[in-house]
């Protein structure tokens, strides 16, 4: 049981991080929020848990909306290169942001 376990943690320990850039996008107002993120499933868990009041541009509108109205998208994924570190992964992860800032720049963003 033991040696079931260690696998477990060292398999954990060594998977391809993916990241990337996604919106919550405000569908009654029609405003999204972008962000990058070194782990996606995390952030879309944390949306599907919480909705978008966990993000602070967006709580008030989350507030008045009673949570109603709101999506989680992803916008783009990126994993982790095999001999990247963490810290060229977030840079990866801010450039690619911006990039979505620049395509989303005729919508109206928090």
């Amino acid at each position: 049981m033991m040696l079931q376990k260690k696998e477990l943690i060292n398999q954990y320990k060594n998977r391809r991080q993916t990241g990337g850039v996604f919106a919550i996008r405000n569908t009654v107002l029609d405003k999204w929020y972008i962000e990058a993120t070194a782990d996606l499933k995390a952030a879309e868990n944390r949306f599907a848990a919480f909705g978008s009041s966990t993000y602070g541009k967006i709580a008030r509108d989350h507030l008045a909306q009673k949570g109603a109205g709101f999506v989680f998208e992803v916008l783009e994924e990126l994993t982790i290169g095999a001999n990247q570190t963490n810290e060229e992964f977030k840079a990866d992860l801010a450039l690619l942001k911006s990039i979505w800032l620049e395509k989303m720049a005729e919508h109206t963003l928090y």
